[in-house]
């Protein structure tokens, strides 16, 4: 029995909701980090000979451990990786989670039938969320989140007007501008022939990113509606990777994740989705995950104060959100000690291993974390 601890840092909800702000409450970064630990006991002991040596008395905790006892998260990172504890993290830049499911949905749909399996249009995706990322006004993201919300036919339509007039304008200094142009008014054009084909309710729920339902009670009336949730999408690949890794066979695994008031719902029906859905072959390749999942495995969720492997997740995705955004985003001078601990868990990253960190990041961000640590 293999068993894999979850936790996630920068959990803000779903990016998609009323009071919509690309400031995200101060944390642009998400992260959901999983480590294998088959014996709490051995990594338990671990753990209490560096909080002796640190003077830490109470529950470790990402953001105290990372501000006061960096040291500390050093030497645990050296253990993991030095005695091979299997580490996955799935790191995500909130907004270009929000380009990206825009241009999935509308610009480059993946249900259009475009053969997916070479990866140019994936890349293509990536190349134009990259240049949004930047350039894309404030504006249009937020009507954006209107047409998501919303959810009606005319809206979907007028936004997609909006777009275009965007890239056909001179604000737009994209080189492939033109194209983009053609590619949302082709996008205009199929959608007010599916209007008319399947009706503007089916319409819309085809062409829009689907939300998910959570509803802990029986009465329909409780339930909410939950829009673009990264905890999802990192959740599906950590599983894909965790497929990858097991060679196609996770049947007899245990993902135990940190207890969710919220989400623990959604999270049991992806995994149950992930389980019993058959994967399409026109998918983009990924040669360090396999989303084609043929058996079932166990999903339970844990108190972090009862669960060693919990708390070293946390402090695995607390670690990659702080250091990320503060060197990356914030342009921080950070000690050293920093520095050499991302470089003891980069050890961990090579293209085709689905062990290490997955940087679902805005092109030249992730280009940067490449070439500053030599990937």
């Amino acid at each position: 029995m293999h068993r894999y601890y979850l936790d996630e840092s920068g959990n803000t909800g779903d990016l998609i909701k009323q009071d919509f702000s690309l400031k995200f409450g101060g944390q642009p970064l998400f992260s959901l980090s999983c480590v294998g630990i088959n014996d709490e006991k051995v990594v338990s002991d671990k753990l209490s000979e560096l909080k002796l040596k640190y003077d830490i008395d109470d529950e470790l905790k990402s953001t105290d451990i990372y501000a006061y006892n960096p040291k500390f998260f050093f030497e645990l990172a050296e253990y993991l990786v030095n005695n091979r504890f299997p580490i996955f993290v799935e790191l995500v830049d909130k907004k270009f989670c929000i380009i990206i499911n825009l241009i999935s949905s509308l610009i480059i749909p993946i249900y259009s039938g475009i053969v997916e399996t070479n990866g140019k249009n994936q890349y293509a995706r990536n190349h134009l969320a990259d240049y949004m990322w930047h350039k894309l006004p404030l504006k249009y993201l937020e009507m954006f989140n209107e047409v998501c919300l919303k959810r009606e036919s005319a809206k979907v339509i007028d936004f997609l007007n909006e777009l275009k007039g965007f890239f056909d304008s001179s604000c737009c200094y994209m080189l492939e501008k033109k194209d983009v142009s053609n590619l949302v008014g082709a996008s205009i054009d199929e959608f007010q022939s599916s209007c008319l084909e399947y009706g503007e309710s089916q319409s819309v729920e085809n062409y829009l990113p689907v939300p998910d339902i959570l509803n802990k009670s029986k009465r329909k009336s409780k339930a909410k509606t939950i829009n673009i949730l990264p905890h999802v999408h990192s959740f599906f690949n950590i599983i894909g990777r965790l497929n990858k890794y097991h060679l196609g066979n996770i049947e007899g695994i245990v993902l135990i994740h940190d207890e969710q008031q919220e989400f623990d719902v959604i999270l049991q029906k992806s995994k149950d989705y992930i389980v019993k859905e058959t994967i399409s072959n026109n998918t983009t390749p990924t040669p360090n995950s396999d989303l084609d999942v043929q058996s079932d495995f166990k999903l339970e969720f844990a108190n972090s104060r009862c669960s060693v492997g919990v708390q070293v997740a946390d402090l695995l995705a607390g670690f990659y959100t702080r250091f990320i955004n503060e060197v990356f985003y914030e342009k921080k001078q950070v000690d050293s000690v920093y520095v050499n601990t991302f470089n003891i868990l980069a050890e961990y990253q090579n293209p085709l291993s689905p062990l290490g960190t997955n940087f679902v990041l805005p092109e030249h961000k992730q280009q940067s974390i490449f070439q500053t640590f030599g990937f």
